[in-house]
């Protein structure tokens, strides 16, 4: 980590990568979800912030999805 004496704990040659996943509307497909985390797998992004809520429960594919993020050797954190 390389930190900055003035501000201890911040990474400052991190790289910030920013997925739209919605529309101006709020509106979103499952599928832009899967492409993001998929484009994450594939970079071996180390961190992951998803600011998300949805009554949704039962979106297999987004689970699926998530799972496979978390259990794969790319030690991705969410």
């Amino acid at each position: 980590m390389n930190n900055d004496e003035e501000c201890p704990g911040m990474l400052l040659d991190a790289d910030l990568y920013i997925f739209k996943v919605f529309t101006n509307k709020q509106e979103s497909m499952t599928s832009w979800f899967l492409d993001a985390l998929n484009y994450a797998i594939h970079e071996k992004l180390d961190i992951i912030n998803l600011s998300i809520g949805s009554p949704d429960f039962t979106d297999l594919p987004f689970k699926d999805k998530i799972e496979q993020v978390t259990n794969s050797s790319s030690n991705i954190f969410f």
